[in-house]
């Protein structure tokens, strides 16, 4: 059990540190006490810290994937329109001028670059859908933040 020496010093020094107007009563004081001393190791407050903690590895987690995602679509995105100038180059369609195409070449442009824009508008839903889960995490972040402060204030009887 708390020592009324130590419940006496706690209470001074919240009313002398202008952390308490009035003096708090002796079940508030055993509470800090045991705050202090972490014997409410089960306590709410811990609870919510660690329910903080473990929301923002997910979050980051989930914010790390869908940048990486988004850093491989770019990078396929931009390997594919290589491949398709490649693909041009070799049927022999990037020479001349445009008017001197045949039909099979024409056709062969259109269905190239119809493939690629199909793929680019698919990629380009992906990458937006990562973003959406960006903005989604640095939302919970500021959340977490939030709680964190909320924790905090709510600590610093605690504390001192």
């Amino acid at each position: 059990m708390i020592s009324e020496e130590t419940i006496r010093i706690i209470s001074h020094r919240l009313v002398s540190e202008n952390i308490c107007l009035i003096p708090l009563d002796e079940t508030s004081l055993v509470i800090i006490d045991e705050y202090m001393r972490h014997i409410r190791s089960d306590s709410d407050l811990c609870r919510r810290l660690s329910d903080i903690e473990l929301n923002y590895v997910q979050i980051s987690s989930e914010a790390q994937t869908a940048t990486e995602s988004s850093h491989e679509i770019k990078e396929m995105l931009v390997e594919q329109l290589r491949l398709l100038t490649d693909r041009w180059s070799s049927k022999g369609v990037l020479r001349d001028f445009v008017f001197s195409y045949n039909e099979e070449e024409i056709g062969f442009i259109k269905h190239s670059y119809s493939n690629i824009l199909e793929f680019m508008r698919n990629s380009q839903s992906i990458i937006t859908e990562h973003l959406m889960t960006i903005s989604e995490t640095a939302a919970q972040i500021r959340a977490c933040s939030a709680s964190f402060t909320e924790v905090y204030n709510e600590s610093k009887l605690a504390v001192y």
